[in-house]
């Protein structure tokens, strides 16, 4: 039946290479999200049968995640499609592409990191890559988990005006409805994006638990911290995240740690 989905797989996958960039990259600029949505759904349904077209897809899609293609929406969508076809092809599909995809992401966060749904994107598909690539994730582990960190320990605008008691501004009526969205919006994206991060902090625990080992403690207390965020998405994700951190990085907790982490627990 996956094979059969193949057929699904839009048109211009299967132009002849000459041809191919510029076709490819003309029906995305006409209808972009149909184009990205659908290859991503593609992906996912075939699974290991979309490994034929991966390279073609790639092609694209590299293009769309350069830090200079100028509709960062766009850019973002691409960054989850390349995150999605690898959890669909795993490791021996998508290895050739990991390096170069993980400079693009790391140039996009430095910098765009001030547009969150961008940056959650970038988390996402880190989250992918754990699942698809599992111990072939090592060599860039580092720079992954680091940037994960250096972000998560910078105060967001939520948190700054949580700490200020102005809490309730997101929450407070605009008389113009339109800038009221937008802050519902802005809110929304921030906490998004840090869950996101979070996420990825677990899934890069429970997938390639071993290179995660000597950046699980760090990763112990920085999600410990997000219990204390201001939204109850964060604080499930942060316990998400210290649980498959405990789980699969760490045998003997210890104990300095472990009394940080109990009453943070039992107050959740």
């Amino acid at each position: 039946m996956a094979a059969d989905n193949c057929n699904l797989v839009p048109w211009f996958i299967r132009r002849p290479p000459g041809t191919y960039c510029s076709l490819c990259l003309l029906y995305f600029r006409r209808s972009s999200f149909v184009g990205l949505a659908l290859l991503s759904a593609v992906a996912l349904a075939c699974k290991q049968s979309f490994r034929p077209h991966v390279d073609n897809s790639m092609k694209v899609l590299l293009v769309l995640m350069q830090p200079s293609y100028a509709d960062v929406t766009i850019r973002g969508r691409a960054i989850e499609s390349a995150g999605q076809i690898a959890a669909s092809v795993g490791a021996e599909g998508f290895g050739p592409y990991v390096l170069k995809v993980s400079q693009l992401l790391t140039a996009s966060l430095r910098q765009d990191q001030g547009d969150p749904s961008l940056v959650e994107m970038v988390y996402t598909c880190f989250s992918n890559f754990a699942v698809a690539l599992k111990e072939k994730l090592g060599p860039i582990m580092g720079s992954i988990v680091e940037t994960i960190l250096k972000d998560l320990g910078t105060k967001d605008l939520i948190q700054l005006q949580f700490e200020r008691g102005m809490a309730g501004e997101f929450e407070e009526e605009e008389q113009d409805e339109d800038k009221y969205k937008q802050k519902v919006r802005t809110r929304d994206a921030i906490v998004d994006k840090r869950a996101a991060g979070l996420q990825a902090l677990g899934s890069l625990a429970t997938f390639c638990g071993a290179h995660m080992r000597q950046f699980s403690l760090n990763c112990i207390k920085e999600a410990l911290e997000n219990l204390d965020y201001p939204s109850i998405i964060v604080n499930r994700a942060a316990i998400t995240a210290v649980t498959a951190l405990l789980l699969n990085t760490y045998s003997n907790l210890p104990v300095c740690l472990s009394c940080s982490l109990a009453p943070k627990l039992r107050s959740r």
